[in-house]
């Protein structure tokens, strides 16, 4: 019905406006979203922006899936790019991207990242940087994906990886949260 509703308002060239709590559908249907939260507006926009630069917590966590990855902030390099520890240190990473108050000084936050956004196995690139050691804790076959449970550095994430890889469940393999999907929130 989807298609259908999306082809209908584009030969009829009406506007139509969709209350709806189904994300998918909305995502899938609009040409612009207003994200609501107890009454009040808590960002408008086209559905790519919405989803990849969302402007509050709430609707990080509202569209889609967000892994949430607690850090501590080591600074920035040269490149202008945050430094984060994970895991008391057991890891490193940088983030091109803060949602962070200039004003707030802070020690801690949470890096956030998209499962389909995190590289697994083959899709690591090498020369990219943010790589870690990583073990798949579960295993989910989704039909044209796996969604697997990960741990690095003691900290739980979930990714999607294609089916063509030969992965298990108690594998060691390498991760890779790039830079530029990986965005610093406040804790």
């Amino acid at each position: 019905m989807r298609v259908e509703l999306k082809l209908l308002q584009r030969q009829v060239g009406v506007t139509v406006i969709l209350v709806t709590h189904d994300q998918s559908e909305a995502l899938s249907l609009a040409d612009r979203i207003a994200v609501m939260n107890h009454g009040r507006v808590e960002q408008v926009a086209v559905c790519a922006e919405l989803y990849d630069a969302p402007a509050t917590p709430f609707v990080r966590d509202f569209i889609g899936q967000t892994n949430k990855i607690p850090v501590t902030i080591a600074g920035t390099n040269g490149a202008g790019e945050i430094g984060l520890s994970v895991g008391e240190g057991k890891a490193k990473l940088y983030s091109a991207r803060s949602m962070l108050p200039a004003a707030t000084p802070t020690r801690s936050g949470v890096a956030c990242i998209r499962p389909e956004d995190v590289r697994i196995g083959d899709a690591v690139d090498r020369d990219g940087g943010n790589i870690v050691d990583a073990t798949i804790e579960a295993l989910l076959f989704a039909g044209d994906r796996y969604e697997c449970v990960l741990d690095f550095a003691g900290t739980k994430i979930m990714a999607v990886a294609a089916r063509t890889g030969e992965l298990a469940e108690g594998q060691s393999v390498r991760l890779q949260l790039p830079k530029k999907a990986l965005t610093l929130w406040a804790s």
